[in-house]
């Protein structure tokens, strides 16, 4: 047995070896038509990504472009490709790989039959943008819609309003979070009498070119702070009408001229502000004029909001000046020259002081003229017998005619000066027995 099977294989061997070449065309043949190799293309292979944190962890965000699927034309026998599907695909994407600047990502297939060729892919790259993850922090604005009720209106931008939190932070992709302007709230007062609450109210996001999103539509954000108010009061304020109470003049007596009149150019003005705090205002006070160096009609202007913003400090809320209303209050003081008044008083109201014993006085002329400035309200008050005109001759004991100084003592009298009076009379000291015998001579004659 063993010589057969030697001798089978050391005979003939080119014919045996032309039998097993033929033998093989005709294996191929009949497999290639029974079992031909031809190309299948699969579609919608998905495409993953590798290495998905390597530019997280480097604080960056990466935006994919294009579609994550990809069409992939494979080779093999037809038993084999006919029975593909997509499970039996890779596709993926190396962060590894990718270099930034280049803004693309190679995709790379495979198929899990060794015995498949990858021929070509309907794609081989994916556009991607890399780019830093920063975080901005926005202040939240108020908006109102709608119109408060009648008498009652609010303030854009009121400082008294509760918001909490007042600011929003986010994180994300530089371009995302740099086109965003800024975070707000709106919350409807129409027909409002009172305060409004928005608390819950979602906190929305304008962007540069005029879009309104919240933070569920910023789907590359990474992280905030807050979503909606936790705490949101709008106040609404009454308007009233504020009676003025009458401004105080000061006057300085010593002027030549004094307030003969004042007016004020309204007698109320209109003031928003908490209800509760407006209705303790009974009238509102203006600072005090003071008029000295004036010497005609001026006016005094009070600036409203000025005056609104000491009110506001002083209660500790806003109070203000509703639109329309006009921001001044104007006081116009007239201011004329206090009159000279002329006052005649008799010699014999004259008192002499330390008029020596056995001694008369007399001197000429008969009466003395003084000249009082004042309102004429106070001059009329004082009559010339009020006036006290006194000499004093502690110092003349001797008989002659002298120059003395006379003193004059006119009544208190606020704003009333004396102007003009003489300052020394002649006067002539005789004895008295001498006076009376010059007396009855002139008598007899």
């Amino acid at each position: 047995m063993l010589k057969k099977i030697k001798k089978f294989f050391s005979t003939n061997l080119l014919l045996k070896a032309f039998s097993l070449i033929f033998a093989f065309f005709g294996w191929l043949i009949i497999v290639n038509q029974q079992d031909p190799v031809i190309d299948e293309t699969i579609n919608d292979i998905p495409v993953t990504i590798l290495n998905e944190s390597y530019f997280e962890d480097r604080n960056q965000f990466v935006t994919v472009e294009s579609e994550m699927l990809v069409d992939v034309t494979v080779t093999g026998r037809r038993s084999i490709v006919e029975n593909l599907d997509k499970e039996d695909f890779t596709a993926t994407v190396d962060y590894l790989s990718v270099v930034p600047e280049e803004g693309k990502g190679a995709i790379q297939c495979s198929v899990n039959d060794r015995s498949v060729t990858v021929k070509r892919q309907s794609v081989s790259f994916i556009k991607l943008t890399v780019e830093d993850i920063i975080t901005k922090e926005f202040g939240i604005q108020l908006y109102t819609e709608g119109t408060p009720g009648d008498g009652y209106l609010v303030v854009e931008g009121d400082n008294y309003a509760i918001l909490e939190p007042s600011t929003v932070i986010i994180t994300g992709p530089e371009s995302q979070i740099n086109n965003l302007e800024e975070a707000f709230v709106t919350v409807d007062v129409d027909g409002a009498q009172e305060d409004v609450s928005g608390k819950g109210k979602v906190i929305e996001f304008r962007t540069k070119n005029g879009d309104i999103m919240v933070l569920d539509e910023l789907d590359s954000v990474t992280d905030y702070s807050a979503k909606m108010m936790s705490q949101l009061s709008v106040p609404v304020y009454q308007i009233m009408e504020i009676p003025l109470a009458e401004v105080k003049l000061v006057e300085d007596e010593k002027s030549d001229y004094y307030v003969e009149s004042s007016s004020m150019s309204v007698s109320s003005v209109k003031l928003y502000g908490p209800t509760a705090i407006l209705e303790r205002i009974n009238y509102l006070m203006l600072d005090q004029v003071v008029t000295s160096g004036k010497t005609e009609t001026f006016d005094k202007v009070y600036n409203l909001e000025s005056i609104c913003s000491k009110l506001s400090q002083r209660y500790d809320v806003l109070i203000g000046v509703p639109e329309g209303t006009p921001n001044e209050i104007v006081l116009t003081v007239n201011m004329v020259a206090k009159e000279i008044r002329p006052y005649e008083i008799p010699v014999e109201k004259v008192t002499y002081q330390n008029l020596a014993e056995g001694m008369i006085c007399t001197f000429e002329p008969k009466a003395l003229t003084i000249k009082l400035q004042g309102k004429p309200e106070a001059l009329d008050t004082i009559k010339a017998e009020d006036i006290q005109v006194l000499v004093d001759l502690a110092e003349l004991t001797e008989v002659g005619t002298y120059e003395v100084n006379v003193t004059y003592v006119v009544p208190s009298v606020a704003g009333v000066k004396m102007t003009e009076a003489p300052e020394k009379v002649t006067l002539t000291l005789a004895e008295a027995m001498t006076a009376l015998a010059e007396v009855d001579d002139t008598t007899k004659e």
